[in-house]
């Protein structure tokens, strides 16, 4: 038989042993399907029904050759036709059996039963070991659906976690954004008055240069009177624009640093939009864990691990702390030395699991002491760019991975 026979020899559903007919319109027709064709020209005379009546009656359907059983196989072959193009191509079992495991590993369950039941080429005896595979498949997704349920509403409360405080990140950028258009526009200005009083200065030059001309007796007059005059005024002036100058320096210094502190804010904001988008598409790293979904469960992803965290900014405290909480660790703070004793610091590393460092925001000695001990101990350490969540979400995923 070639490949075009085998693709145009497709078994007709009604062709189909009756005892595979319930798994073939439940696999293959949804209930928003079942629904769809019901209101077809073919299927309008039969009653409304609830899904399961409208499952029976296509069983029925499918079981004849009639106007019916035509319409519901040029549904499917036209839902299906390309998807198991790949089986129709071949004859062969093994190949056959290749693409099934293939299709059932990537999800495809439907399209590969639809294949192997209607292929002209499958046996009886294979389609019966299909048959008991896929049986057995849709017990697994019946006792895996309450366990993936609970998975789903722990992640959808952690997204919600991570949204809000994505939401509080931007206002805080927000606001930043609108303090620096504000010393912009007073660095503008004072900028502004700083030309002006350049060309005041300027333009008063170019006076007592030409009061210094004309006739000797006016000019000496007028001259004797500018200078006491113009010394004072030309004081004057300088102060101003000393005093603009600086005010310009002061301006130029706030300027760069809201700068700084702007990019800080966006790569914190990059930072947390790449932590949610990781966290709503990463695989969960607790699906093959033998104590999820049970009372011996720690919390995810760090599994209960205690992170000591060194330095940093004491209003950020609450904030580090709700992170590592929420991805299952414990939080222990030490600020380094600065107003506790460092004396507890080794004792805090000894029953710390991990431990991270913003080397912003703490002593060089206390970053070199607490680097020694961890390297003494064999203690995952992380040193961090800055005391910001960003770095810190960074860390801790360092530390999951």
């Amino acid at each position: 038989m070639t490949r075009q026979d085998l693709n145009s020899r497709r078994k007709k559903i009604w062709e189909i042993d009756h005892g595979y007919l319930c798994a073939t319109i439940g696999s293959c027709l949804n209930r928003a399907e079942m629904r769809k064709l019901a209101r077809e020209a073919e299927f309008k005379s039969i009653a409304l029904q609830d899904d399961h009546g409208l499952h029976v009656f296509f069983i029925e359907v499918a079981k004849n050759g009639d106007s019916m059983g035509k319409a519901l196989q040029r549904f499917l072959d036209k839902k299906y036709r390309q998807a198991t193009r790949s089986y129709f191509l071949t004859e062969d079992d093994q190949a056959i059996a290749t693409l099934w495991k293939k299709d059932l590993v990537e999800g495809n369950i439907d399209r590969a039963w639809y294949a192997v039941v209607t292929h002209p080429a499958v046996s009886l005896e294979q389609a019966s070991a299909y048959y008991a595979q896929l049986h057995m498949l849709s017990h697994d997704l019946i006792a895996n659906f309450s366990r993936n349920r609970s998975n789903l509403l722990r992640q959808n409360e952690q997204i919600t976690i991570l949204q809000e405080q994505l939401a509080a990140q931007k206002q805080l950028r927000k606001e930043d954004k609108k303090r620096f258009r504000d010393l912009q526009q007073e660095w503008h200005g004072a900028e502004t008055l700083a030309k002006k009083l350049q060309r005041d200065n300027d333009r008063l030059r170019e006076e007592l240069a030409s009061l210094r001309q004309g006739e000797a007796v006016r000019q000496q007059a007028v001259a004797g009177k500018l200078r006491q005059a113009l010394p004072l005024e030309e004081a004057s002036l300088r102060d101003e624009l000393q005093l603009a100058r600086a005010r310009y320096d002061e301006l130029q210094e706030q300027h760069l640093a809201l700068l700084q502190h702007h990019e800080e804010q966006h790569q914190e904001l990059v930072g947390f939009e790449s932590l949610l988008r990781d966290r709503l598409s990463a695989i969960d790293p607790c699906r093959d864990c033998s104590e999820q979904d049970s009372s011996d469960c720690p919390g995810r992803n760090l599994c209960g691990r205690t992170v000591l965290y060194v330095g940093g900014l004491h209003k950020m405290i609450p904030h580090y702390k709700q992170l590592v909480e929420t991805l299952g660790g414990r939080f222990l703070h030490h600020d380094g030395g600065k107003e506790e004793s460092r004396n507890l610091l080794p004792k805090m590393l000894a029953t710390a699991d991990a431990v991270l460092c913003p080397i912003d925001c703490v002593s060089h000695d206390a970053c070199l002491s607490v680097k020694k001990i961890c390297k003494r101990y064999q203690k995952p350490f992380v040193m961090m760019r800055s005391a910001s969540l960003s770095s810190l979400a960074k860390g801790l995923t360092d530390i999951v991975q």
